[in-house]
């Protein structure tokens, strides 16, 4: 029979998701990590790396607290590079570049093997709630009770942790083309953020976006630069002991005053231009048509090319974020040294979705 009743029920099982559902469990408590599909539990859905400018101190801050990302990426990388090194302590960072597979698949054999953590996939529609009388005032206030999924099935818990990424009324969007998906081939989760709202919770809408991926058998890395990364590299985690790191390397390349051209020719088929995406985006990853729109007059922006794992010919085009047609994407991929003759494995695209304002999170009241 089913087990139904949890001290800590967590939905969503990226990185967010695993970090909690792995904490309380450490803690005593029994964990449900709820996830639309556990094949992609710690799936990278876009760049395949962890660290790098502003996130590289926060996954060795989570490191210190006990966390698994640093201890993960440092053991399941392609390579792992020292950034800033000319600059003072503070400014120093590490960029890991992931075995996007191996990182998945040993993420969720960790889960497996850590007592206490139950692995449910499902959908999470509604969060339950029963009210109580307040002890200091008087009133009655809201506490959660559980979870009811798009099965019907009621899950009671004590707290709930919700790390939804981009599936809440997910939105694909590439150029004119739209349709529900939390991340390309999978399913949204239409309910939830309804649930919330009735809860009083306040929803805002968000976007990001991804680059095509390219078939590595159709690249001209002759024309391209080869940038390794560092044999003894600064770990992320204190507890990582190694003799030397892997150094699969990464490949530059750049821009043209003709991919320029190109992309204010087609700027009428973008997105943001359209209206087809009219919601706020990440800052430190604009798209390349943003990038025009905003520094028109400059012909030369950085391409990265990385592998998205040693046992894949998929390759990551880190710069060239674009959810643009499928045509345009590859009209501009002629213009770019070394892949002029490149094929498109995935197209690149953005998606919209629901996502709860962290400004409303407050301290437990005992």
């Amino acid at each position: 029979m089913m087990d139904k009743d949890y001290d800590v029920i967590v939905v969503g099982a990226g990185h967010a998701g695993v970090e909690a559902a792995l904490a309380s469990a450490r803690l005593g408590n029994k964990v449900a990590l709820i996830t639309l599909y556990l094949d992609t539990i710690s799936m990278m859905s876009c760049n395949p790396s962890i660290g790098g400018p502003g996130k590289s101190n926060l996954v060795t801050e989570i490191d210190v607290l006990g966390g698994e990302m640093g201890r993960h990426i440092d053991e399941f990388n392609l390579q792992l590079k020292d950034l800033n090194t000319s600059k003072g302590p503070a400014a120093r960072i590490t960029r890991g570049q992931a075995d996007k597979y191996k990182y998945r698949k040993k993420m969720r054999e960790k889960l497996e093997k850590t007592e206490n953590i139950s692995l449910i996939q499902d959908c999470v529609e509604e969060i339950l709630v029963e009210d109580i009388k307040d002890s200091q005032n008087s009133s009655y206030v809201k506490k959660v009770t559980g979870i009811k999924t798009r099965l019907g099935i009621i899950y009671n818990a004590k707290a709930i942790v919700l790390a939804t990424g981009t599936f809440l009324k997910g939105k694909i969007v590439i150029g004119d083309v739209t349709y529900s998906a939390g991340r390309q081939g999978e399913t949204s989760a239409e309910k939830l953020s309804d649930s919330l709202r009735e809860l009083g919770i306040k929803i805002e809408r968000y976007q990001t976006a991804t680059p095509p991926r390219l078939d590595r058998k159709t690249i001209d890395f002759s024309q391209l630069e080869e940038l390794k990364g560092e044999e003894h590299p600064r770990y992320f985690s204190l507890f990582t002991k190694k003799e030397k790191n892997n150094t699969v390397p990464t490949w530059l390349t750049y821009t043209s005053e003709e991919t320029i051209e190109v992309i204010k020719e087609m700027m009428k088929f973008s997105p943001i231009v359209s209206g087809m995406v009219n919601t706020h985006g990440p800052r430190h990853c604009p798209s390349i048509d943003r990038k025009v729109l905003n520094f028109p007059d400059k012909a030369k922006h950085q391409i990265f090319l990385e592998m998205e794992s040693e046992n894949s010919d998929e390759i990551y085009v880190n710069g060239l974020t674009t959810a643009m047609p499928a045509f345009v994407q590859e009209k501009i991929l002629r213009t770019i040294k070394g892949l002029e003759n490149a094929k498109i494995m995935r197209h690149g695209y953005a998606v919209e979705y629901d996502y709860a304002p962290a400004s409303q999170l407050y301290p437990i009241r005992k």
